[in-house]
């Protein structure tokens, strides 16, 4: 009994064997026809695929269907697989990216999703970042941020580090402009922004600075440069954004604004440069700030988003880096059209020390008596000039064209009165002024006529003395 129990399980053994092999040797066959651009083939072995546990089969298909008109294939048995060292292969020697990310999902040894992350290339960035997604160790997210061969994946990295520590070697050492940014992004040692402000080349990297800097950083309003007039640099539009939206009026109403700097390339070709006849470049830049809310989604629009490019000449004789005019004050004003602000806080706004967000309130104030106050007093021009564009008030635009004492904004204001007993009014002050101003210049040129008079008859005297 017993001996014929175990032929009977010998036979089935056999035969279970057998049809293995069979099947073993039809999946390789369908796989080699696949690879040849057999559709029907590669169907086959799709469905093959979906019964199959064999892990150097499913391997084997993994690796050898990954092409564009395959790839579904390698992707079906790379799900089935379950042996590491198998999906370790793959990851490392698929041609598919799709198959290679597929694999990189199913590894859990960190060491080697380091390794794959720093040495895939731009074509395999996509790969590469999959394995950084993967990552928690702070020290391998670190090395891949300095080494890696691709810059999407160093700076995927850097995004993902929190160790303030690293953060700073990564800003400080790193060859990679995209990581270091990244990473000063994320800073919260605020000597080490101001030394990387103050001496670093790249306008990129130390516009970050700024923006990562808080309030406190003495460096924030020294970096903001003049506050008596208006700016378009860069760097400096930097500081002054920074410094506006720390300003009580706008924390009260979104007290966890996000302000993030972004710099880009931007070239434009010139023939015959100098008469040269060869054609050369001028490089520029793109320049984009973004105003946003830390409480919000990835997917939630900004509550501002501004972008200026370097405006190139027709012509250029001397091909230097040109910056592009940066105007915070349109960013700033996008801001304050938020329905969150009341007329009382741009009110408030208009007042402010910086220039840009004193104009930004203006454009969107509509209290006319506060606006006629700013034609007429704010010290800087293009201020005075846009609380006059929104001026309409007709009373209130004929005291502006009375009282003001840049002749521009009198005029602007004047400009658009319609009343007719204003207008009259405004040309009798005119001409009050007028005759002002020309005995102002009279008694001027009286005095300046006396003393040239004085000093010839002076000398016609000391001549006769001697």
């Amino acid at each position: 009994m017993k001996k014929s129990t175990f032929v009977s399980v010998l036979c089935v053994l056999l035969v279970t064997n057998t049809f293995v092999a069979a099947e073993s040797r039809d999946i390789e066959g369908l796989i080699g026809k696949c690879v040849q651009v057999d559709r029907n083939a590669c169907e086959k072995l799709d469905e093959a695929v979906g019964k199959l546990t064999d892990q150097n089969l499913l391997s084997k298909i993994a690796l050898e269907c990954g092409e564009s008109w395959n790839s579904d294939v390698g992707l079906t048995a790379v799900g089935k697989l379950t042996d590491q060292a198998s999906i370790e292969k793959i990851a490392v020697e698929s041609k598919d990216n799709s198959i290679r990310r597929a694999a990189v999902e199913k590894l859990t040894d960190q060491g080697l999703l380091a390794k794959i992350a720093i040495e895939s290339d731009f074509m395999y960035a996509d790969v590469g970042r999959t394995a950084v997604w993967k990552l928690t160790d702070q020290w391998m997210l670190a090395r891949i941020a300095i080494d890696g061969r691709d810059a999407q994946v160093r700076g995927e990295a850097a995004k993902k580090l929190t160790d303030q520590a690293l953060l700073a070697k990564i800003a400080v050492e790193s060859n990679d402009e995209t990581a270091r940014g990244t990473a000063i992004e994320k800073l919260t040692d605020q000597s080490l922004l101001t030394k990387i402000a103050d001496q670093e080349k790249s306008r990129d990297i130390r516009a970050k600075a700024i923006a990562a800097m808080d309030e406190s950083n003495p460096a924030l309003k020294r970096s903001a440069g003049d506050l008596n007039a208006l700016t378009a640099d860069a760097v400096e539009s930097t500081a002054r954004i920074k410094l506006a939206i720390h300003e009580s009026h706008i924390t009260n109403r979104f007290p966890k604004l996000l302000f993030r700097v972004k710099f880009g390339p931007y070239e434009q070709r010139y023939f015959s440069v100098n008469g040269s006849g060869i054609e050369r470049t001028m490089s520029g830049e793109v320049v984009s700030f973004t105003l946003s809310q830390a409480t919000v989604t990835l997917f939630s629009p900004p509550l501002a988003n501004k972008q200026w490019g370097t405006h190139f000449p027709a012509e250029a004789k001397e091909l230097t880096f040109l910056a592009a005019q940066v105007h915070g004050e349109d960013l700033l004003a996008e801001l304050l059209h938020n329905a969150e602000f009341t007329q009382d806080d741009l009110t408030e706004l208009s007042l402010s020390d910086i220039p840009e967000l004193r104009q930004a309130a203006v454009k969107n104030l509509t209290d006319q008596e506060v606006l006629a106050k700013v034609a007429i007093e704010d010290k800087i021009r293009d201020v005075r000039l846009a609380a006059v564009v929104n001026l309409t008030d007709q009373k209130s635009l004929a005291k502006v064209a009375i009282e003001a004492g840049d002749s521009d904004i009198r005029q602007s204001a004047s400009g658009k009165v319609t009343d007719q007993a204003l207008r009259a009014k405004i040309a009798l002050n005119d001409k009050a002024r007028a005759t002002s101003e020309l005995r102002h210049w009279l008694k001027w040129l009286v005095l300046v006529v006396s003393l040239i008079l004085l000093v010839s008859l002076t000398k016609s005297l000391l001549k006769k003395m001697k």
